[in-house]
């Protein structure tokens, strides 16, 4: 096969791409060798192309998905169906009695042909999985136009503007110099909530003896009534997240990049109070805090 050939068998093959974030979480049942479990079904799931990661600790297990991006194949399952599939087997080894208490907000978006497809994999009391989808027409992005030649004197007004911001650095220019991560300012970071139950007050360290954040925030009243049939994804997200009281914090840089997650329990927060976590020092180069489910 010529690599004209091969590289159309590959363009073929796939549909299109699917992104998938989320998180699910739960009580670690009483399954003799459930880590070990949890474990293969990380590695079986990493070979159909989805790479979770998976934790156990103090009690509890967590499956992330940090903004994996994968390629849709035009036969076979598609990610979310893989997904979905090793949910309900994972939900299958957790005990009837248990299975209620497991949370998730995992969710994909697939894009391909002109078409967007979003869908949340939510848990149901007792313990039902339930895909919720939604979709949507989305324009085909114009080509990128091709870029000109850069004019020969380009380069050195680049040397020229680096050799002033290095000599007006200051104490960041010599964080940087030095290859250490600058100090976060937490009155420069973005600061904002995905859900609207849920508003971050304030963000910032407690001190210099510990290190450690503190996170305020004031939790609202969930939705009292279940989502239509047909509501966005989104609805369906917060009502969920909503009831079960657990959220994430997402750190991400200036690019957009994420950085890290931090699990945030609203559950000793009754409803139109406010409260607080506390969290370890933000990630180097942090930008923009958001809460998320």
């Amino acid at each position: 096969m010529t690599t004209s050939t091969r590289a159309r068998a590959e363009r073929e093959a796939v549909s299109g791409r699917c992104r998938i974030e989320g998180l699910l979480e739960g009580p670690l049942p009483p399954v003799p060798g459930f880590r070990e479990y949890l474990e293969n079904w990380t590695r079986e799931l990493e070979r159909r192309g989805i790479a979770v990661v998976a934790n156990v600790d103090g009690g509890r297990f967590d499956v992330f998905a940090p903004e994996l991006d994968v390629a849709i194949p035009r036969v076979g399952l598609s990610p979310t169906d893989s997904l979905a599939d090793a949910v309900r087997e994972l939900l299958d080894k957790v005990p009837d009695g248990e299975r209620s208490r497991v949370h998730s907000t995992l969710r994909t978006v697939e894009s391909g042909d002109g078409v967007e497809t979003r869908t949340l994999l939510a848990v149901r009391s007792p313990g039902v999985l339930e895909r919720v989808e939604d979709r949507v027409a989305v324009a085909t992005a114009p080509p990128i136009p091709a870029r000109r030649a850069l004019p020969s004197w380009a380069p050195w007004v680049v040397v020229v503007v680096l050799a002033a911001v290095l000599a007006a650095g200051g104490l960041l220019g010599w964080f940087d110099r030095l290859g250490l991560p600058a100090p976060i300012d937490p009155t420069k970071l973005h600061v904002s909530s995905a859900s609207p139950t849920v508003e971050l007050l304030g963000i910032g360290p407690e001190g210099p003896a510990t290190g450690a954040w503190t996170v305020e925030f004031r939790r609202g009243v969930a939705p009292a009534r279940r989502p239509s049939d047909d509501a966005p994804a989104e609805a369906w997200l917060d009502f969920v997240g909503s009831a079960r009281g657990r959220g994430v914090l997402e750190w991400r840089d200036a690019d957009g990049r994420l950085l890290r997650v931090d699990p945030v329990d609203l559950e000793p927060v009754a409803p139109g109070d406010t409260g607080a976590v506390r969290i370890g020092p933000p990630p180097p180069r942090s930008a923009t805090v958001r809460f998320g489910w």
